[in-house]
């Protein structure tokens, strides 16, 4: 998702250089749904977050910390992509990761409750209803701050 944030920027822009508006709506895309989202979510369900592969209580909010600061790489690394056959491969990496992990996508509980197979549909869960269309929103607003403004907009 991160790197699929970053192309649709990237593509945005195109050849031309990025501009201070631009990359402000990025970063902020990115700040707001690539990374404020999830951090809301790992508060919430940690164990989700982790996909149910690690025991969130045995983890060190360092290595939390510095995980959510790599959020920003594959951001980057969209950012900086301009050809949509890189962007297809990205998002079937996506499709192909969230397949592989859909046994835990698909419930929502504690390490516990799914290892016990409490199954609790995303749903049911207000983030992951609403997290979805809010992030569609929030970057389609801001992909529409960062147009190219030209002197016939800005006459308007």
């Amino acid at each position: 998702m991160l790197f699929l944030i970053g192309a649709v920027f990237g593509l945005r822009h195109g050849d031309r250089p990025a501009d201070a508006r631009l990359l402000a709506c990025a970063i902020a895309a990115n700040a707001i749904v690539g990374i404020g989202l999830p951090v809301i979510a790992y508060l919430l369900y940690p164990a989700w977050m982790w996909g149910y592969l690690v025991d969130p209580e045995h983890v060190s909010p360092l290595i939390v910390i510095g995980i959510f600061l790599l959020y920003w790489v594959p951001f980057v690394l969209g950012l900086r992509t301009h050809s949509w056959k890189v962007v297809v491969g990205g998002a079937l990496a996506q499709v192909a990761f969230i397949a592989w992990q859909w046994p835990a996508y698909s419930t929502v509980t504690t390490l516990e409750g799914f290892r016990a197979g409490v199954k609790v549909p995303p749903a049911e869960v207000p983030l992951l209803t609403w997290g979805g269309p809010v992030a569609l929103l929030i970057v389609g607003i801001l992909l529409f701050l960062a147009r190219p403004i030209t002197r016939q907009t800005a006459q308007e």
